[in-house]
């Protein structure tokens, strides 16, 4: 492990080379965001092949400028290519460098990329939420303890969405018992239905999967070609219900699961599709469709490997 950490600090410091290895494509992208939060810019993983084999980590400002949405691109063409061995790990094969925008190292600490709020600081400004301190308050105070706004890891609006997300999830008296009770009377009706709740130590529900029975059965005879999506419905926690939707041979739309989830994150898709793929057999679609949402994107390799 010392060869590893030696590669990951070299590229943090220097820069991305090819032939550098690395354990994971996560452990990859890890160390080419920290070399570009010390150069002055924010990366993104850009693509990754469907079979999982290559992965393409960019400058955020790829892409083709345009002048009337008035975006950050400028086409930047800095990325770096990798490809998995056969041993598992991830080795870099192409690195370019160069960028056609300015670089400021100086504003690392305010890109969204580099922003992050350490876990002291979400537990202080959830329980000064709970106490009724408000937002603006809490948000201040959180900026003075760190030695002011610069120091604090992220910025007033990162605080704020924080607090709003953890007031989503923060369940009322019952609230989750009742979701059980109702699956467990579906299940006591049909002990094919599926059911799964993901409630953490304070008793809150981040994620909640079912799927029925009939979803089962109609997915493996139509599982060619199936359709995430996700959409906001106007409910008390504003939580995203995520579908998974396919076509039987009459093309008729047929439901094949559903899912509350804490928000559109990688990983709230991860732990959907991965219970999803189990509890439908542990059958792979051949193909899927999805919004725009980069996440999915992330996790579509997941699901198609």
């Amino acid at each position: 492990m010392g060869d590893l950490h030696d590669v990951f600090d070299e590229m943090v410091r220097e820069s991305p080379k090819s032939g550098m290895s690395f354990d994971s494509a996560e452990r990859l992208y890890e160390a080419y965001n920290l070399f570009a939060k010390e150069q002055g810019f924010c990366a993104v993983c850009r693509s990754i092949s469907s079979s999982s084999k290559y992965v393409v980590m960019s400058c955020d400002r790829f892409g083709k400028l345009d002048y009337k949405k008035h975006t950050k691109k400028t086409d930047c063409r800095a990325h770096i290519n990798a490809i998995r061995r056969d041993s598992g790990k991830w080795e870099v094969s192409t690195v370019h460098l160069d960028h056609n925008h300015e670089l400021d190292p100086n504003m690392s600490a305010l890109m969204a990329g580099h922003r992050s709020l350490p876990m002291s600081v979400k537990r202080q400004l959830e329980a000064n939420d709970i106490a009724g301190v408000p937002i603006c308050k809490s948000v201040r105070l959180a900026q003075v303890q760190a030695g002011g706004p610069r120091n604090l890891g992220a910025n007033a609006r990162d605080c704020r969405n924080y607090i709003n997300e953890r007031r989503r999830l923060r369940l009322g008296e019952g609230d989750a018992h009742a979701i059980h009770k109702l699956f467990r009377t579906l299940q006591g009706q049909d002990a094919r239905f599926f059911h799964l709740m993901d409630i953490d130590e304070d008793f809150r529900l981040p994620s909640v999967m079912w799927i029925h029975p009939r979803s089962i059965a109609a997915y493996q005879d139509f599982h060619d070609v199936v359709s995430f999506d996700t959409t906001y419905l106007i409910n008390q926690y504003q939580m995203p219900l995520a579908t998974v939707v396919g076509v039987n041979h009459h093309h008729q739309s047929i439901l094949l699961g559903c899912a509350l989830l804490a928000r559109e994150h990688a990983e709230s898709f991860k732990w959907f599709f991965s219970n999803w793929v189990e509890a439908i057999g542990g059958v792979h679609p051949t193909a899927i469709l999805t919004d725009q949402c980069e996440s999915i994107g992330v996790t579509e390799s997941f699901l198609l490997s």
